[in-house]
């Protein structure tokens, strides 16, 4: 399988990149065609982000591994995350720092240096999604590990704040939920932790984190 852009503009400095001559209407400009990225050994590319300069990263799915294409560049780099299994979502911060979420729900984060750093796993995080507040079924729990993940800063000193309370109150969450970031920077994940159900975390910006059953029962 190959992973390709359409725009020239997207791997700038690439000589290769051609808009090749193709039928338009009167009214219908030409487009330039797609244009084929040099990554090479890809099995299953699931999540594909873009960065801030124009690399471009791809999760390879069943190879356990990300890999940076950087604009201009005809080899690509496996950035040195470690424990992955199965990359589903992937982000990159304007900073560079890239964010990895993988099938058991747990998210990777890597500060991009000169030396790319080391790897280090934050504590467990659902992917983003807007969902009511009712149970959530088996099929609508794998539809999620399908949306890509909201990168935020805030998320990770939220996550390290609150790993040893989940496991307190709630368990250990035990499936793939959701989670939602929404324009005002309110966050609201949802947990399943078997077999007590489904938990809502509402952090409200500016107040305390609240816990919520999804049927709107406050957790004390």
């Amino acid at each position: 399988m190959v992973i390709a852009v359409v725009g020239v503009g997207a791997i700038a400095g690439n000589p290769t990149a051609q808009t090749l001559s193709q039928a338009a209407g009167p009214s219908e400009p030409l487009r330039p065609a797609p244009v084929v990225l040099p990554f090479t050994g890809l099995n299953g590319p699931t999540p594909v982000a873009v960065g801030h300069g124009g690399a471009v990263y791809v999760g390879d799915y069943y190879n356990n591994r990300v890999v940076q294409l950087a604009s201009g560049s005809f080899a690509e780099t496996e950035l040195p995350f470690s424990g992955l299994h199965r990359p589903q979502s992937l982000a990159v911060e304007t900073t560079g720092t890239v964010y990895v979420s993988d099938l058991r729900g747990e998210v990777l984060t890597l500060p991009i240096g000169p030396d790319f750093g080391c790897s280090m796993r934050a504590k467990t995080l659902r992917e983003p999604h807007t969902l009511p507040a009712v149970m959530l079924s088996s099929q609508t729990r794998f539809a999620l590990r399908r949306v890509p993940l909201a990168v935020w800063f805030s998320v990770l000193l939220l996550i390290a704040a609150l790993a040893m309370p989940i496991k307190q109150r709630c368990g250990t969450p035990s499936r793939s939920c959701a989670s939602t970031l929404d324009a005002n920077g309110n966050l609201h994940y949802y947990y399943e932790v078997e077999p007590l159900g489904v938990f809502l975390l509402e952090m409200i910006t500016g107040t305390n984190i609240r816990w919520y059953y999804t049927s709107g029962e406050e957790i004390s």
